[in-house]
């Protein structure tokens, strides 16, 4: 095997790895935005008219529902620069040279990842500001 064949197969497993940890991501990102809007719309359903009259639980309601539907979309262009990429390697004319179509999908999707990711924090934040702001008659004591 030579140096050349070695760093070839660096290169395809450093390329794989990285591919399971951007799938990883866009898993952690859909149990985030889903996790928090599941419990919130728990909570809401408990507390029988409680949404319209919340405005921040409301509000992070549909936070959570952007930073949901930004996942898909961030990775079916994170799809599109994989294709590109292994397009690229094929071709022995393109190897070496940068496309411009690739380096646009690649910077969406890092920007469509880091909004979702601002999803979640603002509607997280949000949300604790609309359940510390709700007046909950006290509870009797059992004993």
């Amino acid at each position: 095997m030579t140096q050349q064949d070695t760093d070839a197969q660096k290169h395809i497993e450093t390329y794989k790895s990285i591919i399971s940890l951007s799938v990883e991501l866009y898993k952690a990102l859909l149990l985030l935005n889903g996790g928090g809007l599941i419990a919130l719309l728990t909570y809401i359903g408990s507390q029988h008219g409680l949404a319209p009259t919340n405005t921040w639980l409301s509000s992070a309601i549909y936070i959570f529902i952007g930073g949901l539907s930004l996942v898909p979309i961030s990775f079916a262009l994170s799809y599109g620069v994989q294709i590109g990429i292994y397009n690229r390697f094929l071709n022995p004319n393109k190897r070496g040279k940068t496309d411009k179509s690739i380096d646009r999908k690649f910077y969406c999707a890092m920007t469509l990842t880091a909004l979702s990711i601002v999803c979640f924090v603002v509607a997280s934040i949000f949300a604790a500001h609309g359940l510390f702001s709700i007046n909950t008659p006290p509870r009797l004591s059992s004993k």
